[in-house]
């Protein structure tokens, strides 16, 4: 975009996640704008900082998660009803409202 100049002294990189959000929580400046993990923003909504969306895929990186189960264990029928709510419509709503898409 041409811009690395223009913005160079003006970008601020962390080693962690909740390191941006902090900075954002602390920050004077008047509608600053951060990139991060849409799981991590959404964490603190209640502070004032606002998800406002994705980032085009072709500068996304996505990270995808999977699911096992043990074929023993003591409390099976404990993982059976967790694998269940995994596909269930409240944890569908639930990974919606964290920023983790299905």
């Amino acid at each position: 975009m041409g811009l690395t100049e223009t913005l160079a002294n003006r970008i601020k990189r962390y080693d962690m996640g909740y390191m941006v959000n902090d900075h954002l929580i602390a920050s004077t400046t008047n509608n600053e704008i951060a990139f991060g993990v849409a799981t991590k923003i959404s964490i603190y909504r209640d502070c004032g900082i606002t998800y406002a969306g994705p980032l085009p895929d072709e500068s996304q990186i996505a990270l995808e998660y999977q699911t096992a189960k043990l074929v023993s264990s003591d409390n099976i029928e404990s993982v059976a009803q967790f694998f269940e709510f995994l596909i269930s419509a409240e944890a569908r709503t639930a990974f919606t409202k964290t920023g983790v898409d299905n």
